[in-house]
């Protein structure tokens, strides 16, 4: 079960922990890949990298291809909103993406 929406705003803290993820409304069946993606895009690839480690998952090419198509899906829904600095952070993160892919 993948959750598909790991932006901060799922997370609940308290005390510095993790309490509760929220959200759960796009939750799917698919690969850990997309979650790590997931949480690349919104939260950087050093802190997808400890996610996926404390998961027992890896952060590896298969995380980088979800990412594209998530840069793609975020990149589509920032140019419907007309939102150019959305646009240019999907775009980013897809060549980040593509770096990481080699």
């Amino acid at each position: 079960m993948c959750h598909t929406d790991l932006h901060a705003g799922q997370f609940c803290w308290q005390a510095g922990r993790l309490r509760a993820l929220l959200d759960f409304g796009d939750a799917a069946i698919g690969p850990p890949a997309w979650d790590v993606a997931s949480v690349a895009y919104f939260h950087g690839w050093n802190v997808a990298e400890l996610v996926a480690g404390a998961a027992s998952e890896s952060c590896d090419q298969n995380a980088a291809l979800f990412g594209l198509l998530l840069a793609f899906h975020r990149a589509g829904r920032a140019a419907e909103q007309g939102r150019p600095q959305r646009l240019a952070e999907a775009a980013a993160f897809a060549r980040g993406c593509l770096n990481r892919l080699g």
